[in-house]
């Protein structure tokens, strides 16, 4: 049995707006996973999939959005299967 300890972080930035959008919208925001400060995480990160309301669009790497200040998403990861590989 190979245990393996992988240190994520998980977070956002989020400033309020000067002005209002047409949607009222007052935040913009960014989501976003890293290695904790230097840590590479792609070689045991295979996929991050934020699951956003559908209204928002379907980014490949990372968004920076507009939105209200109360917004729920989930996140989930896939992690490399690489039994056996050098690291």
């Amino acid at each position: 049995l190979c245990k393996v300890q992988v240190n994520l972080e998980l977070g956002h930035n989020a400033q309020l707006r000067e002005k209002e959008t047409s949607e009222d919208f007052t935040h913009d925001w960014t989501v976003f996973v890293r290695g904790q400060q230097t840590d590479e995480i792609q070689h045991m990160v295979e996929k991050v999939v934020f699951h956003l309301h559908e209204s928002y669009p379907k980014p490949k790497r990372g968004m920076t959005e507009q939105s209200n200040p109360n917004m729920h998403m989930t996140t989930t990861f896939r992690f490399t299967n690489t039994v056996g590989a050098k690291v």
